[in-house]
């Protein structure tokens, strides 16, 4: 693919933009990109991104569903050269407090065949839905 900036932007030692050459790392930024970026955040591509940050908002019941159905709709419509081949949410309770955090992981075939995985936490909320901290 090439050498490109490398995310989330940084500076090396030297001062200068870090960048990256790994097929792998820019494929895995792609994904993270089309699925966590909120739609209408992209300036001059209103259209991009998913709504995958709403399932905080979402009945926990439904949440699992909702992440899903998001997360194969990003991959059809912004990462159609990637192969979507797993989903997986899962929804931890923290000890001692009545709170829910949800992880997402995501397995997909590269055009060159090899198998990723990116995992991310969405957010921390109340078992009454209300959220107490948004990560990303």
């Amino acid at each position: 693919m090439g050498t490109v900036i490398s995310l989330p932007f940084s500076f090396n030692t030297s001062g200068a933009i870090n960048t990256n050459n790994l097929d792998s790392k820019q494929w895995a930024d792609r994904v993270f990109g089309a699925i966590f970026t909120r739609l209408g955040e992209r300036p001059m591509r209103p259209n991009y991104g998913s709504i995958a940050a709403d399932a905080l908002f979402e009945p926990e019941g439904s949440v699992v569903d909702f992440v899903q159905q998001t997360v194969t709709s990003a991959f059809g419509e912004f990462l159609p050269e990637l192969k979507l081949l797993r989903v997986e949410i899962e929804k931890d309770s923290v000890e001692g407090l009545n709170e829910l955090v949800l992880t997402v992981s995501v397995e997909y075939r590269l055009p060159n065949k090899q198998v990723e995985i990116i995992t991310t936490k969405i957010g921390s909320f109340t078992r009454a839905g209300e959220l107490i901290e948004e990560i990303e």
